[in-house]
């Protein structure tokens, strides 16, 4: 892969997204939820000019803690399906401001679970919903 020129990108945004992994232990079978994050990376031939917008490989960590800059290279394989993103730019300190992102949902705390206010508020109503059936 390495053998192709690389092309100039641009970190558009930074998707996390999740799946769950069952696996076997003594106590029976359980499911444990990965987080993803990808980066949606914006291409650019300059033979053609044509922009072409690809999703990363998954990473474990969270990338907009890390990267320092938004621009990175991308290489592509003959068949121009499998490609391969390097040349990150690291920040220097923690500290550091994030690289910009439209529309990016790595800073919402986890949108798939609902929040303790709703969990409280769904048992208070099932609490009341049995002790109506109850009481009738």
């Amino acid at each position: 892969m390495q053998e192709s020129t690389p092309l100039k990108g641009r970190i558009l945004n930074i998707v996390r997204e999740y799946y769950d992994e069952y696996y076997e232990d003594s106590d029976g079978r359980r499911r444990r939820r990965q987080t993803f994050y990808f980066m949606i990376i914006e291409v650019v031939d300059p033979q053609t000019g044509a922009v072409q917008t690809i999703k990363s490989d998954p990473y474990r960590i969270p990338l907009q803690k890390y990267i320092g800059s938004p621009y990175v290279q991308v290489y592509t394989d003959r068949t121009g399906w499998k490609h391969v993103v390097d040349g990150f730019q690291l920040k220097e300190k923690r500290s550091d401001p994030d690289i910009p992102l439209e529309n990016s949902n790595v800073y919402l705390k986890d949108f798939n679970e609902p929040t303790i206010f709703i969990k409280i508020i769904t048992g208070i109503i099932f609490i009341l919903f049995f002790l109506q059936i109850f009481f009738r």
